[in-house]
């Protein structure tokens, strides 16, 4: 994110992929019974029944135009027909909706393959998805080792418990101050149990010797420990039950890991039952969208590799310029994340690639250029100061923006993108007119931002960082008021724990220092 030192934020998808909303601010449909399901990005819709209050649900980027999202809502339905009214709460834009989808109560009428339980096995069901307590991190590893487990449990996909992000969520755990309780013992222990069990005939014994001393201490503590032992010993033996039918939608990064977890093994799953004529690309696609989501919530970048590991699988056998994007956007972030200068080549290659792949007339083609061009303004930055890189940037986001008409989604994005562009090029030339064009850029930014936007705060930091920038240059009091204005409405709008808000101080501790 960008702070007052001037430093550019990392690549973010959902600044990068921007969707398509219809120009309708509301819709209604008949439906029955219905998590909704939505492509869009990053709006904020709600449903609501006669008399209930409406229910609000965020929606971000999918990642691209061949590649829809889902996002679940509950919703009090009635038996038989409803109506479900779906509107953004803004006077321009909707989302673009593909389906409403309403699944069939597990385990009824046939949608749940024969012996595919999607029940708890031996968590407490309100433990499973549940959103962050206080104690946010923990509770969320804990739920998603639980949930890990409990899938194993009900469908013996090996998958589950062998995969090595599993395995640092329970060591996260033991590292932690509550390691010696004994829901981390029990859940953590059951885990390396598990993988004992599949890997016994191998080499399970690492596995065993993690998991006697998490379990033996609450043997007597824990109800049916012994039985739930058994369960995961005999598990090997049975047959595999996929589930590749139900699968809860993921909607936006912040969903709890055990979700996230959940996605990615049941479209797994989808894929391990796909037949012949089953395309399988979208499939992987999600399923690499979601190892990123992943990383959101862990921060570890080994579920960041997993995620680039699918989508170069993918892009090698069926590139497309949305795929290349996704692919290019992933090594942007892994660059922010490790540092590793060959991610930034990389996302360079890739994103130029992904431009070269477009038609002409492809109506994405403004969002490739603009992504190239941040690409090239990243290593400019962080790498190269080579001042060709910033001349590239500045064309190419230039040509985005001039492709853009007014009004129309990504505008927003590809001018923030500009500002800073002119901001850094200003910070090299010290020429006053790089610095004007900033400010018309930063100005026009905010303008076209819309307030429930997740990146307002953030655009509105940069509008101050500007205007100080041109304070600092000439000691104009207008652009000190900007500042003061821009620092407040940023302070009010996060929380203080929030790295805006402690950018925010530092620029008006930077604006007193100035007098």
């Amino acid at each position: 994110m960008t702070a007052a030192s001037g430093n550019l934020p990392g690549a973010e998808p959902g600044a990068l992929h921007e969707q398509q909303l219809s120009s309708a601010s509301s819709r209604t449909a008949s439906a029955v019974n219905a998590p909704l399901c939505s492509r869009s990005r990053r709006q904020r819709s709600y449903a609501n029944r006669a008399g209930a209050s409406p229910v609000s649900l965020a929606f971000p980027s999918s990642g691209g135009w061949d590649r829809p999202a889902t996002a679940t809502v509950p919703l009090h339905l009635n038996a038989g027909p409803n109506t479900i009214e779906i509107d953004s709460s803004t006077p321009v834009y909707s989302p673009d909706l593909d389906a409403i989808q309403v699944p069939r109560w597990p385990g009824r009428h046939g949608e749940i393959e024969q012996g595919a339980s999607t029940a708890p096995w031996w968590t407490d069901p309100a433990s499973l998805g549940a959103m962050p307590s206080s104690d946010g991190a923990y509770d969320e590893l804990l739920a998603a080792v639980q949930a890990r487990v409990n899938r194993y449990a009900n469908s013996g996909d090996a998958e589950d418990v062998l995969d090595p992000a599993g395995v640092r969520d329970a060591e996260v755990l033991l590292g932690s101050e509550r390691a010696a309780t004994n829901e981390v013992r029990h859940a953590v222990g059951l885990l390396f149990y598990a993988r004992h069990a599949v890997l016994a005939a191998v080499d399970g014994e690492e596995d065993m010797d993690r998991a006697q001393p998490l379990l033996e201490p609450i043997m007597d503590q824990i109800p049916d420990l012994v039985e739930q032992i058994g369960v995961l010993g005999r598990r090997p033996s049975q047959p595999v039950r996929l589930n590749p039918k139900t699968a809860p939608a993921i909607a936006y990064g912040s969903r709890p890991l055990g979700e996230i977890d959940t996605v990615i093994a049941v479209t797994r799953h989808a894929i391990l039952a796909a037949d012949d004529q089953t395309d399988i690309v979208p499939l992987r696609m999600n399923q690499a969208e979601a190892h990123q989501l992943r990383f959101t919530r862990t921060g570890e970048v080994a579920d960041l590799d997993d995620a680039i590991a699918i989508v170069r699988s993918v892009v090698a056998d069926a590139a497309t310029s949305n795929r290349l994007t996704t692919l290019g956007t992933f090594l942007q972030l892994r660059f922010a994340a490790a540092g590793d200068t060959g991610d930034a080549e990389d996302s360079i290659a890739v994103m130029r690639e992904a431009l070269d792949t477009a038609a002409e007339d492809d109506e994405d083609r403004p969002m490739y250029l603009s992504n190239l061009g941040r690409a090239h303004l990243t290593r400019y930055v962080y790498v190269s100061q080579d001042p060709a890189d910033l001349d590239r940037a500045l064309s190419l986001i230039r040509w985005a923006v001039a492709a853009t008409p007014e009004g129309e989604l990504g505008r927003d994005t590809r001018l923030h993108a500009l500002s800073q562009a002119y901001r850094m090029s200003f910070a090299r030339s010290n020429d006053p007119a790089d610095l004007e064009a900033a400010l018309r850029a930063i100005h026009e930014t905010v303008e076209a931002t819309i307030p429930e936007h997740p990146d307002r705060a953030e655009r509105i930091l940069d509008l101050g960082v500007t205007h100080l920038a041109r304070h600092q240059q000439s000691g104009n009091r207008q652009d000190a008021a900007v500042v003061k204005d821009a620092a407040k409405q940023v302070m009010r709008a996060v929380p203080k724990d929030h790295p805006l808000y402690a950018a925010a101080r530092d620029m008006l501790d930077l604006l007193r220092r100035r007098g």
